[in-house]
């Protein structure tokens, strides 16, 4: 086992708890602002929080989180959706997506992701949609076993 697997192997993946409605909204902010490249505004952060508190109370919504040594460094979040693409079958949408930039690029995101996979499995749900930002961290996703869809990658779960 190297460094890397050492370290790693503190990594939980688990449900969001409504305890963690700080550590998500500073996830959340760190990723808006990340991908809009500005910092966010009062009034973007308060509107953060009120997303992620009607998040975290909708039961069609689930969000997963990898704590690492009792610190949250990613966040997924994914909902059961219909018709998407044209499937006419339900489908795991999975959005959200968010590594702490100083544990970004070593594969952090994957257990996150996996996780999303095994709930539509463990639902029955063949399908998982990940909607992402193009161009960013290219080919991430096809390393994983995601397939390209016009604007999103959809991700056939073998049942």
């Amino acid at each position: 086992m190297d460094a890397l697997e050492r370290f790693q192997t503190t990594d939980v993946v688990r449900k969001a708890l409504p305890g963690d409605d700080v550590e998500i909204c500073r996830l959340y902010c760190l990723m808006v602002s990340y991908e809009s490249n500005h910092i966010l505004s009062r009034e973007e952060i308060h509107r953060v929080v009120g997303s992620v508190d009607k998040w975290l109370a909708n039961p069609m919504i689930e969000i997963f989180v990898l704590e690492r040594y009792g610190r949250l460094i990613g966040q997924v979040i994914c909902s059961v959706t219909e018709d998407v693409l044209g499937i006419s079958e339900p489908a795991m949408s999975v959005w959200g997506l968010f590594v702490d930039p100083a544990d970004s690029g070593i594969g952090t995101a994957i257990p996150l992701i996996r996780e999303c996979i095994d709930r539509a499995r463990e639902l029955g749900i063949g399908t998982c949609e990940m909607d992402v930002v193009a161009g960013k961290n290219p080919g991430f996703y096809e390393r994983i076993g995601c397939v390209p869809r016009e604007t999103v990658y959809v991700y056939e779960v073998k049942r």
